[in-house]
C-alpha cells in the first residue's frame, strides 16, 4: 500500500443555498444605495466601495470632532463641529432623523456608540438653538 492522501471535496451548495446567498448579497446592496444620497448606481463597484469608505472615513471623523468638542468643553469648536457634521449629514445620507440606523449598518459596538453620542450632540445642539 502506497501512503496516498485522500482529499475530501468541499460540499456544494444547493440551488436553495445560492439564492439566498444572492438575495442577502442583493439586499445589501439595496441598503447601501439606500443610505446614500450622492451614490452613483451606475459606476462601477469598486468606485461605489471607494465613496461608501470615504463617507464612513468623514462621518466618523465629525463625529470624533463633536465629541472632542463636547468633552473640552469648547463652545466654538463645538459649534462649528455640528454645523459641519449636520451640513455633511443632510448631504450625503438619505434618512436624516438622527440614528444610528441611518449612518451605520455595521456590529463594531464601539463605532455604534460613538456614532450615538455624536449624534446626541448634534441633535442636542441644533434643538437648543
Amino acid at each position: 500500500m502506497k501512503n496516498e492522501k485522500t482529499q475530501i471535496a468541499p460540499a456544494k451548495e444547493s440551488k436553495e443555498q445560492k439564492s439566498d446567498t444572492a438575495t442577502k448579497k442583493a439586499v445589501v446592496k439595496k441598503v447601501k444605495e439606500r443610505m446614500y444620497s450622492q451614490l452613483a448606481i451606475s459606476a462601477a463597484p469598486s468606485e461605489q466601495k471607494k465613496f461608501r469608505s470615504k463617507a464612513r472615513r468623514a462621518i466618523q471623523k465629525l463625529a470624533d470632532a463633536c465629541i472632542t468638542a463636547s468633552l473640552a468643553k469648547e463652545q466654538k469648536g463645538l459649534e462649528a463641529a455640528v454645523k459641519e457634521f449636520n451640513a455633511h449629514y443632510k448631504k450625503e445620507y438619505v434618512t436624516n432623523d438622527f440614528s444610528v440606523k441611518s449612518i451605520f449598518t455595521g456590529k463594531n459596538e464601539e463605532k455604534i456608540k460613538d456614532l450615538g453620542r455624536a449624534l446626541k450632540i448634534v441633535k442636542s445642539k441644533l434643538a437648543g438653538k
